[in-house]
Order: C-alpha cells, then structure tokens, then sequence
C-alpha cells in the first residue's frame, strides 16, 4: 500500500465515527486503484490480493454482499494464476510464487471463514422455525454438512472456540429431530454421538484454551442426556 494508506486493524479498533467512514472509503478506494494498476498489468495475484483485502473490510463492515462478490472475483484470478503455474515449468520451481500463492490461500481462509458463519447461522435460524417433518430433517442435515465446512476451516486458523461452538451447535439441532419416530433414527443418531464424541476430545485436548461457559454448557447437555439413557 501507499505511505499513508489507513491501517485496518487502526480503523476499526482506534477510530469511530466520521473519522471510520472517511478512513474507510480512502482505503477502499486506494485498494481498488491498486486493483486497476494490477490489472492494466495483468498482475493476477495483485489483483486476487486486492479482492480479498475488501473482503476483509466489507467483513468488518458486516457488508456481506459486497464481500461475497469481492470473494468470488479473486476465485477467478486464482483460477487464472494457477492455469498460468500449470503451464510454466519454471513458476512451478519458483518458491516465491510457491509462497505468494499460499498466501493467497491463506488470506481467502481468514475471510471466508467469517462468511461461512454467517451462512450457517442465518440457515440453522431458518431450519429451527420449520416444524418437525422430514423436509426440516433433511435441512438439518445439510445444515450439519455446511457446518462441517466451517469447523475445518476454523481449525485451520486455529479458532478453536469456533470449533467448539459448533459442536454445540450441531448437537442441539440435530437432538431437536432425534425424538422423530418418522425419521432416520440411525443416521441422526449417528451424527449426534459423532458431535458428542467431537466435542469430547476437543475438551480433553484443548480445555483450558476453551470458553469456560461453553464447556459447561455442553458438559450440562452431556449430563442430561446420560441421565434420559440410564432412565431409558
């Protein structure tokens, strides 16, 4: 970035009010004039790198929409970058573009893991308005799979709170339909004592890194439902 260029982290954490939004806007244009430059050069990873850091900002900004579309336009300047790589012998052997291109990889994990939650949560909150049925079953499931995706992600940015919070997630919709006599009772059993078994060993590797109210309340949870077994 240029001398002068507003910091991210300066913006959100030490600015507020007009002087966030001029900060804001000066950032996201500079940004987008960097995009231009990369572009009349045909500078894929500039211009991958540039979506991307507005993504972040429109993330901070809770612009979701605007994030989705800068996300999916560096999607395809990656795609080019590694159509390019695939065909280049030499960019194959070079590390500097090894490590721009990690980078990208990373920068992409760190912005679509936010969206990711941000899906999930808006999906769970629909399915848990639905009434008990199949189609809700069916919901629940592929919520559980979208779900799955965040949680890998999350551990890959080593969130391990956002792994756990999944967890409890996934155990209380999926609990919500395990009581359906209509439906599939193993694979929805299956599920919950794959979470329940999850979110175990997370306490037992990662404890004292975990939220302390979100320990006890899975370890609430646990005890109720060993309780309804033993009563069964």
């Amino acid at each position: 970035m240029h001398t002068g260029t507003p910091r991210l982290d300066h913006i959100f954490d030490v600015l507020t009010g007009v002087e966030q939004e001029t900060a804001i806007a000066e950032l996201i244009e500079r940004i987008k004039e960097q995009r231009r430059v990369c572009n009349d050069s045909n500078d894929f990873f500039g211009i991958a790198g540039h979506c991307l850091g507005l993504c972040s900002i429109y993330v901070k900004m809770k612009h979701f929409t605007e994030a989705e579309i800068e996300i999916n336009r560096s999607t395809r300047y990656v795609k080019k970058i590694d159509v390019l790589i695939a065909n280049d012998p030499i960019a194959q052997s070079n590390p500097d573009l090894k490590q721009l291109r990690q980078s990208i990889d990373w920068n992409r994990l760190m912005v679509e893991t936010p969206l990711l939650t941000v899906a999930n949560e808006s999906e769970m909150h629909d399915v848990e308005q639905m009434p008990m049925g199949p189609e809700r079953r069916e919901r629940t499931y592929a919520v559980v799979k979208t779900l799955f995706q965040e949680q890998n992600n999350s551990l890959k940015i080593a969130n391990l709170n956002q792994c756990f919070k999944i967890d409890l997630h996934c155990i209380c919709i999926i609990h919500a339909i395990d009581n359906e006599e209509s439906g599939n009772l193993v694979k929805t059993r299956k599920l919950f004592e794959n979470r329940m078994a999850h979110a175990k060993s997370m306490i037992s590797e990662h404890g004292q890194e975990l939220d302390k109210e979100s320990v006890d309340t899975f370890q609430n949870f646990q005890w109720g439902s060993d309780l309804l077994k033993a009563m069964q």
